[in-house]
């Protein structure tokens, strides 16, 4: 049997589309070696029709060879002066870019996107690094000098943190995880040093005591990798990665007619899955 609806019930309206959107965009990309250093540069800026900044972002990746394959007759490169890992594969790969959040943000005028640029490290040396069994976190240590202690323990080698000068640590994480920071606070943190020496370590957790010191969550820190970030030479490579940046943003004084036409949707109205 069929029942009669309630005299207040209404079909659903379709949902109303916004006029503004899709918009035309043009699309300007410039991509190649970043000079005197090597490398890749990704740089890319949107603009609207009336020639206002829509989203802009800039990448530099690069493979770091610490020790290059003296069978391989590649040269060393001013990148491979940047980040020396111990080990083998004595390899990294790093990348400098931003904006660090929502590419689409439009930056606040009169602002230096760079100033949130964010630099990440991939130290090849932990691949096939795993985790033992009272093993829970990796985590990535920073050093200027005298803030660490290394020990030995067997085969194993640790790292003790010094109770008297505070280290740069990220947060616990899973092996996985490489280093990432903004490159304003790393390069704050190498001042005038020459070198940052990076640990990245497997940790036991500790049993909590009271009346014990340290009594923090971290136990047994074992070093699963290492390498020394030459601070002058990351320095060197952002300023220039700024500057190409600068120079290729001046020459686009006529946007439509070296930048791509396209048609973009309203990025709001993307549903992100977590």
């Amino acid at each position: 049997m069929l029942l009669a609806a309630p005299a207040t019930a209404r079909e659903a309206s379709p949902p109303v589309a916004n006029s503004e959107w899709p918009k035309t965009i043009l699309a300007c990309r410039n991509y190649g070696p970043l000079e005197g250093v090597g490398g890749t540069i990704e740089f890319d800026t949107l603009f609207t029709e009336d020639g206002a900044v829509f989203s802009e972002s800039a990448k530099w990746t690069a493979n770091v060879r610490s020790m290059p394959n003296p069978d391989s007759s590649a040269a060393a490169t001013p990148v491979d002066t940047m980040v020396r890992v111990e080990g083998r594969p004595a390899e990294a790969w790093i990348t400098i870019e931003w904006p660090n959040t929502n590419p689409w943000r439009k930056p606040a005028v009169g602002t230096d996107p760079a100033s949130s640029a964010t630099v990440k490290i991939a130290n090849f040396g932990l691949i096939g690094q795993t985790m033992r069994k009272k093993e829970r976190w990796h985590q990535t240590v920073i050093v200027r000098g005298s803030e660490v202690l290394v020990a030995r323990d067997g085969d194993d080698r640790l790292l003790i943190l010094s109770g008297m000068e505070p280290a740069l640590i990220s947060d616990y994480g899973m092996p996985a995880m490489n280093l990432t920071i903004p490159i304003a606070s790393l390069l704050a943190w190498g001042g005038d040093l020459g070198t940052l020496v990076v640990y990245d370590v497997f940790i036991e957790p500790r049993k909590y005591q009271p009346n014990v010191y340290p009594n923090g969550p971290a136990g047994k820190m074992r070093i699963v990798g290492e390498y020394r970030i030459n601070v002058v030479a990351l320095a060197s490579a952002f300023n220039k990665m700024r500057a190409q940046y600068i120079a290729w943003q001046k020459s686009l004084t006529d946007i439509k007619a070296s930048c791509k036409s396209m048609k973009v949707e309203d990025p709001s109205a993307d549903i992100v899955v977590t």
